[in-house]
C-alpha cells in the first residue's frame, strides 16, 4: 500500500502537480480519475493517504522511468504512458496538463497527434452546434484512468465532467457534402438538427496547433 501511495504521489509531480497547488485527485463516475483544484457534485475525493504515508524516496528507476516526450525544439510534448519503442508508434499516449485538466492525447513520434482511430460524434447544447459541448463514452471494456481526447484534423475534443444525461439539441459529424443532411462547413464537419438526452460528458475543444509543437518528437529520460 505504501508502494501504490508513493507511485500516485509520484504522478502528481510528474503531471506537475506540485503540492502548493493544493490539487486534490478526483473520481469520477466512469472511474476516471482526474486531478483538480477542487472536486466537483459529481465526483469522489481520492484521499492519498488512505494509500499510507509516501515515505522516503526511493532508489532511482531504470532507464525511461518518467520519461517525457519533446518536440524537435525540445518542447515538451506530454509525459509518456507508452515507451515507442515497445508499443506501435499508433497506440503511443502521452498526458498533459489542459487549463485544470489532465488528458490522455494519442500520438505519432515521426508526424505528431493523431487522429481519432473511430469514428465518433460531439452533441451541443444550442442550434448551430454551438454552446457547451459534450461526448458519448467509448466503447471499451477498460476505460482509460486519464479523459482521452478524441482528435480530429487538428481540433482535440477531450471530456471534463462525469457522464450525465444532458439535452442536446444537434449534433456534430465528420464527412462530405453529399453525405451530409444538415448544414455543411469545409472541409468535412456536418452539423445536423437532433433533439434528444444523450448519456454524455460535458467537453471541450482545443486547436492542437496553439501548442506550436514541431514533429519528430523524441523522448527524453530523466
Amino acid at each position: 500500500m505504501m508502494r501504490l501511495g508513493a507511485s500516485l504521489a509520484a504522478l502528481l509531480l510528474v503531471l506537475g502537480f506540485a503540492p502548493a497547488r493544493a490539487a486534490v485527485l478526483c473520481k469520477a463516475r466512469t472511474g476516471a480519475l482526474l486531478a483538480r483544484d477542487a472536486c466537483k457534485r459529481s465526483e469522489t475525493s481520492v484521499d492519498l493517504a488512505q494509500f499510507g504515508p509516501a515515505g522516503a524516496p526511493g532508489t532511482r528507476g531504470a532507464a525511461g522511468s518518467g520519461a517525457v516526450l519533446n518536440d524537435t525544439n525540445n518542447a515538451f510534448v506530454g509525459s509518456l504512458l507508452d515507451d515507442p519503442l515497445l508499443v506501435p508508434t499508433v497506440a503511443t499516449r502521452v498526458l498533459r496538463t489542459v487549463e485544470d485538466d489532465v488528458v490522455s492525447f494519442t500520438v505519432d513520434a515521426a508526424t505528431g497527434f493523431l487522429d481519432a482511430s473511430s469514428p465518433f460524434v460531439v452533441y451541443y447544447e444550442h442550434p448551430g452546434c454551438t454552446g457547451r459541448l459534450f461526448l458519448a463514452p467509448l466503447i471499451s471494456a477498460n476505460q482509460p484512468m486519464f479523459p482521452q481526447a478524441l482528435i480530429h484534423d487538428g481540433i482535440a475534443f477531450y471530456p471534463v465532467d462525469a457522464l450525465e444525461l444532458h439535452p442536446t439539441v444537434s449534433l456534430l459529424t465528420f464527412t462530405t457534402m453529399g453525405l451530409c443532411s444538415g448544414t455543411f462547413t469545409a472541409p468535412d464537419q456536418c452539423c445536423v438538427p437532433t433533439p434528444g438526452t444523450p448519456l454524455a460528458a460535458e467537453g471541450k475543444a482545443l486547436a492542437l496547433g496553439s501548442f506550436g509543437l514541431v514533429p519528430p518528437f523524441h523522448t527524453d529520460a530523466p
